[in-house]
């Protein structure tokens, strides 16, 4: 729960995805969490709020999502949402 606490003070939209990940995926929870914290780690907070606010203008949600975005070439990450696993075009 501290992981999740951490990750909903970067920014609103953060707490708004980390929200929405633990209603809707509440028996996978704290996977989902450690697997959000760590490209936060990784990415920095700048790159991690940005792929969040796209995934979730999008309403895509899940910590793959985020990981599988912030993989992408930076200047490819605003419009590779549609090219996700799983999301239509």
């Amino acid at each position: 729960m501290l992981y999740r606490d951490e990750l909903a003070a970067i920014a609103l939209s953060v707490k708004s995805y980390v929200t929405t990940i633990c209603r809707r995926m509440r028996d996978q929870l704290g996977p989902q969490i450690l697997e959000l914290h760590r490209p936060w780690q990784t990415h920095g907070t700048e790159a991690f709020v940005h792929a969040v606010q796209v995934l979730l203008a999008a309403q895509v949600f899940g910590a793959e999502s985020v990981g599988t975005l912030l993989s992408r070439p930076v200047a490819e990450r605003d419009h590779a949402v549609t090219r996700l696993r799983g999301v239509p075009a």
